[in-house]
């Protein structure tokens, strides 16, 4: 029964100059969620309707040794589909819900700067703000300030007992889980030809917003901005057979983690999980890279 589908216009100035503006709504269908434990205990989750709206401009300059690309984009979202931490379970875990709204607005930009045929300059940055407009009844985090059953809420952040064992709070005007608000990353790239052998080297510079993993606003569930610094340097014939490379990953050993979850398993206020990823640590290495085969 649903209806989905997507309108362009799209206007060319010139070979290297056009904008466009779109609007689309798509449809992701409906599930259960069972949380895990007996299939009378189950949750039907609505299907997500999203309607996205963009307007954009794709460029290219000065022999096209200049490419600049941006996109703006808003998006709401009507029952989204969200994946939320519930103490209320036992043993607490994630359960799948419906959020009543969830808008996005923001801005993409991408530019590729060649000025040597050897060495490209490259940087792309992203402005999103993904916030839930509607978002009801979700568990109160662990070590939440519990207010007494029948006490009338006057603030979405306020946790309220609806029965004398379970407590739930708003969402509303809470970030979209593991969502920053701003990434950027800068790449510079060379290669220079010596003899019959092509050496290249890249440099990049990623950078990430803080995040929260949780909707109810849980303080401790953050992750803070961080950036990360990675180099390359390899060596091979101009045929590609082979290459000998020498990489650095997280030069500055920046520490961080994929995820922070609360922990009700303990019941204890002031607890949480920290899920830590692969790539927090210094990483140093050297990789032989070869083809077989083919002309």
């Amino acid at each position: 029964e649903n209806f989905s589908g997507r309108a362009t216009l799209q206007y060319s100035f010139d070979r290297d100059i056009m904008v466009y503006a779109s609007v689309a709504r798509g449809y992701k269908g409906p599930g259960v969620d069972t949380q895990g434990v007996v299939q009378s205990s189950l949750t039907i989750i609505r299907p997500e309707i999203p309607t996205s709206y963009e307007i954009g401009l794709r460029s290219q300059f000065l022999d096209r040794r200049v490419t600049l690309n941006i996109t703006g984009f808003a998006t709401d979202f009507k029952d989204f589909q969200a994946s939320v931490f519930d103490v209320r379970e036992s043993p607490a875990r994630f359960v799948l819900s419906n959020a009543g709204k969830l808008r996005t607005r923001g801005v993409e930009a991408d530019v590729q700067i060649r000025p040597l045929p050897s060495l490209s300059l490259n940087g792309s940055l992203t402005y999103a703000d993904s916030t839930y407009k509607d978002f009801k009844n979700i568990s109160c985090y662990s070590g939440q300030p519990v207010l007494p059953l029948g006490t009338p809420r006057t603030s979405p952040r306020e946790c309220i007992r609806i029965t004398p064992t379970q407590a739930v709070t708003y969402g509303d005007g809470n970030p979209l889980s593991n969502a920053p608000k701003l990434t950027y990353s800068l790449t510079a790239s060379y290669q220079h030809m010596v003899s019959d052998y092509r050496i290249d080297s890249s440099l990049n510079w990623f950078w990430r917003d803080k995040v929260s993993f949780d909707a109810a606003g849980n303080p401790l569930m953050t992750q803070v901005a961080y950036g990360l610094l990675n180099a390359n340097i390899g060596v091979g014939p101009d045929n590609d057979k082979w290459r000998l490379s020498f990489f650095a990953r997280n030069i500055l050993d920046k520490h961080f983690v994929n995820r922070v979850t609360g922990q009700g398993v303990y019941g204890g206020a002031g607890i949480s999980v920290q899920w830590p990823s692969p790539d927090a640590e210094r990483l140093l290495g050297v990789a032989l890279d070869v083809k077989f085969g083919g002309s």
